[in-house]
């Protein structure tokens, strides 16, 4: 299921929805029992007059359900968050502490770092602005069966972020593993 602004409009991996209303249910059929799928979700809303893009990444197992919820001021956030030009560069840094085997996905695209200890950079924002529900995905094999775990931050411009990721040790503590220096 997907919510949305009413006047949005909705397309699953580049492919645009004729659904209408607030909450759009989709149906992925003949998804096999031991895979995994992704599907990539952008919602484009209009608001005075300017087109506002955000999108998910959803991942899927048969006979899973998720919700995706957007909405028209997430979009506007993520629209007017390219850094105006006046503002200082600063370099936001996320480091990854993982198990040197995972896979890690961040904002829905796999990375090419491997190890245990994977850093990542950007300069997209200003000292002290935000990016919200940044997520990263973790994926590793413990006893032979796929565990993932996945945890949605703030990155705060400037600021660098440490944060330990293991899918064999998930348990409510995943929550509390992320601290800003």
């Amino acid at each position: 299921m997907v919510s949305v602004p009413e006047n949005a409009k909705l397309y699953i991996n580049g492919n645009p929805s004729d659904l209408t209303g607030g909450l759009r249910k989709f149906a992925a059929n003949g998804l096999a029992d031991d895979k995994r799928y992704e599907y990539e979700v952008k919602m484009i809303v209009e608001e005075a007059g300017k087109a506002k893009e955000q999108t998910k990444t959803v991942w899927l197992v048969a006979g899973e359900e998720q919700t995706v919820s957007f909405n028209a001021a997430d979009a506007t956030a993520l629209a007017d968050s390219d850094k105006p030009a006046d503002l200082p560069q600063a370099t936001t840094n996320l480091t990854l502490r993982v198990p040197a085997d995972a896979e890690v996905w961040i904002e829905g695209h796999l990375t090419a770092s491997t190890g245990a200890v994977r850093n990542f950079g950007t300069k997209r924002l200003a000292s002290g602005q935000e990016w919200t529900d940044y997520e990263v995905r973790v994926v590793t094999v413990v006893a032979g069966q796929e565990q993932v775990v996945v945890k949605k931050l703030t990155l705060t411009g400037g600021r660098d972020t440490d944060l330990t990721l293991d899918p064999a040790a998930t348990s409510p503590a995943v929550e509390a593993t992320a601290s800003l220096r």
